[in-house]
């Protein structure tokens, strides 16, 4: 009962999906939104080279897919926002109804946002005032503040893509859809997450805490799930997925890939996995820390 209660609002979300709730039809629709993706992200790619020949760039600096300069993060990252017309088109063609849907209630959902954002960024600077300091030794000094701030807006927006889209996908779409078809948290919550985690398994930069990098977003996943039914919109989704990028890929991060736009790099790499792993609790610890302030933030 208490259950229901905390999730009323997720009744409405999932409403726009119950027409055509097949599970067939999400199956095939997450098919076709990868090749929709993938079809989308050939042509931006060709179109990135084309402006960078034309502009006399090197086309190399902005390569996708990869971390190593600020172009290709960038690029990297607004490719992600790819995904949203493609979830829209799948939705209008298999669905039948406006990609809009998928973010529930428009006005809400800004509002949302904005509140939970903005609760998250005074947790994370009192957190960071907070004792204990540092990683056990002093951070290294990775773009220079000048640049840093100049990249900043341009960083922000591209962020705010790519967690945009992929909450559109995961917590909108899959979600929505599940959750027209089932009543139960088991499987409107823990699947979609359980597919998110599995994305984030890459044994090629992780290592060893592959699966450990892996489990952590699936727990992410829950909480945007989570937040998702509580408030009824992508709103608090995005927020937490937003800053919880912002964080790690803005201020600091591995000195390994996508590390380019980072103020600073942590004084170890992936390859110490121990240390690693440690960080990667106190993380889950954060997580924790900022689910629950969104969770105050929206009285939920």
């Amino acid at each position: 009962m208490r259950r229901d209660f905390a999730y009323r609002a997720h009744k409405s979300f999932v409403a726009p999906a119950k027409s055509h709730m097949q599970l067939w039809r999400l199956a095939f629709g997450i098919l076709l939104v990868v090749v929709v993706f993938s079809a989308l992200g050939q042509l931006f790619a060709g179109l990135i080279t084309v402006a960078a020949e034309a502009t006399g760039l090197d086309a190399g600096q902005l390569q996708m897919g990869t971390g190593e300069t600020p172009g290709a993060i960038l690029t990297t990252l607004f490719a992600y926002g790819l995904l949203v017309p493609s979830v829209f088109l799948v939705l209008w063609v298999l669905h039948e109804r406006s990609g809009m849907t998928v973010f529930g209630d428009l006005r809400a959902m800004k509002g949302q946002f904005i509140i939970v954002v903005l609760a998250l960024v005074i947790v994370n600077v009192v957190l960071e005032i907070l004792p204990p300091w540092g990683y056990g030794a002093d951070l290294v000094s990775n773009v220079a503040m000048s640049q840093w701030l100049v990249l900043l807006p341009l960083s922000l927006v591209a962020i705010l893509a790519q967690t945009s889209a992929e909450e559109v996908v995961f917590r909108g779409y899959i979600q929505q859809q599940l959750g027209a078809r089932f009543q139960s948290p088991l499987i409107w919550m823990v699947l979609p997450s359980v597919l998110f985690g599995l994305l984030h398994y890459d044994t090629a930069s992780a290592g060893e805490n592959a699966w450990y990098i892996a489990l952590w977003a699936m727990l992410f996943g829950m909480a945007a799930a989570d937040l998702t039914a509580r408030s009824g919109t992508l709103g608090p989704a995005i927020a937490l997925h937003f800053v919880n990028n912002v964080i790690a890929m803005l201020f600091v991060t591995l000195p390994d890939n996508w590390h380019a736009l980072a103020l600073y790099v942590t004084p170890f790499d992936a390859s110490n996995t121990e240390i690693v792993r440690a960080w990667l609790w106190v993380d889950l610890g954060f997580l924790g820390v900022s689910w629950l302030t969104a969770r105050l933030a929206l009285q939920r």
